[in-house]
């Protein structure tokens, strides 16, 4: 009996010590800005102790308050679920040091919802950064400058984006670059050496 409760204990106090070191769960949070550009850096968020990192079911809020509107990223395990620019919030730009993955999770999110009259600007940054559309996620209006990769999966759509590219692009991992039309991407408006094709 007593090698029994033993073990118990010692189970309890095993599994005990393995919770507290899970991450805690991430939440919706906004972007303030008010630390520096980082997007990894979790005192540019509020409420701050949600902010990192982002999982495909969460919200990363850009409002029209913010000090640094120019936002570095450089943060492969956040993958949010919705990127939401309310209305009035001026044009962020985004340099993807790192692969962003939208809306990945069984859940997913929309992607981009821009509620702004300033489109959103992505700048997929060689030799690592890239991002991928999931599920149904859109690019919505967002103006992408893809020097590394950019992904369509599932059912995604690049929306009404203007994608500027010197690579490739995939859909569902099919390459496809400027002279392809590709009609599984409606209304994707893509541009390279100065000319733009509809899609």
């Amino acid at each position: 009996m007593k090698n029994s409760k033993e073990w118990f204990f010692r189970s309890a106090f095993l599994v005990s010590l393995y919770l507290l070191e899970l991450p805690a769960h991430a939440q919706n949070a906004t972007w303030t800005g008010s630390v520096s550009s980082v997007w990894g850096n979790p005192n540019n968020w509020t409420p701050v102790a949600d902010a990192q990192p982002f999982g495909p079911t969460q919200t990363a809020t850009f409002g029209t308050s913010s000090v640094t509107t120019s936002i570095t990223f450089f943060s492969p395990a956040s993958s949010p679920g919705t990127l939401h620019f309310e209305a009035g919030a001026p044009q962020y730009s985004f340099d993807l040091h790192d692969p962003m993955d939208v809306a990945s999770g069984p859940a997913g999110g929309i992607g981009i919802r821009n509620d702004s009259s300033n489109r959103p600007k992505f700048t997929i940054i060689p030799e690592f950064g890239g991002i991928s559309f999931n599920r149904s996620a859109t690019a919505a209006n967002a103006v992408i400058n893809n020097f590394a990769l950019v992904n369509f999966f599932g059912t995604s759509t690049a929306g009404n984006a203007t994608i500027t590219t010197d690579t490739v692009l995939t859909d569902d991992g099919n390459e496809f670059n400027f002279n392809v039309t590709n009609s599984g991407i409606p209304n994707v408006f893509v541009v390279a050496q100065g000319e733009g094709k509809k899609q």
